[in-house]
């Protein structure tokens, strides 16, 4: 396992060691290197991707499940891999999950890290904060098995973009729906007002008066059970 004197160490020579960027000092620790939310979220919980950057901070709702982008951009050699550990802070105190992953040697990206809040309260991450430890490793034996897969993981993004996609064209099409239905509620209330009036011409203006009076309650009743 890599020390903070190693990990600076290796960071003088990239091509056999690993870098770090942006590198921040204070992050360093005894063992490893303390990561940094990123610029996006996913959460699983609203089938959103959430812009921390602009936002400031990462929201996390009772029971969420986020996928956080690291700040960093981490590059490993082929004698190099890594393991990414929780913070006891954000796990004690925040009720974050424990995290356990791997980087293989050869990684060049950000990194995608998982979270789960166990608190029955909404807690937050902010931006550029950290809130998992990545150690480092020496490989007895330099990797050689290449591993298709696209830089910063690209590909499992482009899947969590789809899912907030296909999100977004549901909540779309329920809200089409609801509004065709109660379309159709108005309709029946004005068609039955209008046959009232026929039926009864001399009483048309006490049959407009008590449709006016009823129709938001029944067009209450209505929608409210189309919410359902």
């Amino acid at each position: 396992m890599y020390s903070d004197v190693d990990i600076q160490q290796a960071m003088s020579d990239p091509d056999k060691g690993l870098s770090l960027d942006p590198y921040n000092e204070d992050c360093l620790s005894p063992v490893g290197y303390d990561l940094r939310v990123g610029e996006e979220a996913f959460s699983w919980k609203s089938k959103k991707i959430v812009n921390i950057q602009q936002q400031g901070k990462l929201e996390i709702e009772a029971g969420d499940t986020v996928v956080i982008k690291t700040l960093e951009k981490i590059t490993l050699s082929k004698s190099i891999s890594g393991t990414i550990h929780s913070m006891v802070s954000k796990s004690v105190i925040q009720g974050l999950s424990h995290i356990s992953t791997t980087v293989d040697p050869d990684w060049k990206g950000s990194l995608l890290v998982t979270v789960h809040n166990h608190l029955d309260t909404s807690t937050e991450l902010k931006f550029k904060e950290e809130f998992c430890t990545i150690c480092f490793y020496q490989v007895k034996t330099e990797s050689v098995v290449n591993l298709p897969r696209e830089i910063d993981r690209k590909d499992l993004w482009k899947q969590l973009d789809r899912e907030k996609i296909l999100a977004d064209r549901k909540e779309k099409q329920e809200e089409r729906d609801r509004l065709g239905r109660n379309a159709g509620i108005a309709t029946v209330i004005a068609v039955a007002g209008i046959g009232l009036c026929i039926l009864f011409p001399e009483r048309g203006s006490a049959v407009a008066t008590l449709i006016a009076a009823f129709s938001p309650l029944i067009y209450s009743f209505f929608t409210t059970g189309n919410k359902k």
